[in-house]
């Protein structure tokens, strides 16, 4: 079994995947203009590598009220769900609290001493792996 994670901005997704359901890894960013389309190459991705758990990171504000971004993921996770269904994917997916992790990637990213486009290529597939960092060590 194998899960992918999904960062989803309004111009980028970050993936991350784990294998064992012990150990996550980046796997890519998808730079996307037209969200359908995107969703069809996660799809794609999805099939070449197995995933049957999808992990969704939900934007919230600091106090955890629904944030700006909330009802875009929102409305996201609705359009990815037809598609799944359509595609006839048996697929489990579970929304997982984002909250400060584009940061935190950045900031790790950082100590380890990688330069500024390094981190901006980089930073969101690394908040996607914290997502699903937080969602296993929550599920083990």
């Amino acid at each position: 079994m194998a899960i992918l994670a999904l960062d989803v901005g309004r111009k980028k997704i970050g993936l991350s995947i784990s294998k064992s359901e012990l150990i996550s890894e980046e796997f890519c960013t998808i730079n996307y203009l037209d969200q359908k389309k995107a969703i069809v190459e996660i799809i794609f991705l999805i099939k070449k590598n197995n995933i049957d758990k999808i992990v969704i990171g939900m934007p919230k504000n600091m106090d955890g009220t629904d944030s700006d971004m909330t009802k875009y993921v929102l409305d996201f996770v609705e359009i990815f769900k037809e598609k799944i269904n359509l595609y006839n994917l048996k697929i489990k997916i579970f929304l997982e609290d984002e909250r400060l992790t584009t940061k935190e990637a950045e900031n790790l990213l950082f100590k380890k001493g990688l330069s500024i486009d390094t981190i901006k290529k980089r930073k969101d597939q690394f908040s996607a792996k914290l997502i699903l960092d937080q969602y296993l060590d929550r599920n083990l």
